[in-house]
């Protein structure tokens, strides 16, 4: 098994949710705990998150059409309809760190 060098993965990017992102590293290793560790969840875990941001801000939601929540699955919208919006954050691997990419 040949191992990829760090460097060939220089400036690729990628989106994932900001839990996942290390937005929040309090939240994540809270989510992780309680599942176990089991990635598989965490993506679920979010969604259950944003959900409860979402029921406890919807008078703000539902008023201000330019009201955008910082959820754990992305920055969360809703248009006129209640169709909630999610915006994924861009990321880069840059010098064997993920950054928000520019």
């Amino acid at each position: 098994m040949a191992l990829i060098s760090v460097s060939k993965w220089k400036g690729v990017k990628f989106s994932d949710i900001p839990l996942l992102a290390g937005a929040n590293n309090n939240l994540r290793k809270q989510a992780q705990q309680k599942l176990n560790n089991d990635y598989s969840l965490l993506r679920l875990y979010a969604l259950g998150v944003d959900a409860w941001a979402l029921a406890n801000n919807y008078d703000q939601l539902q008023h201000n059409a330019q009201f955008r929540l910082q959820g754990a699955s992305g920055a969360l919208s809703v248009d006129k309809n209640c169709v909630v919006y999610r915006d994924l954050p861009w990321l880069q691997f840059n010098q064997g760190q993920i950054k928000l990419a520019k």
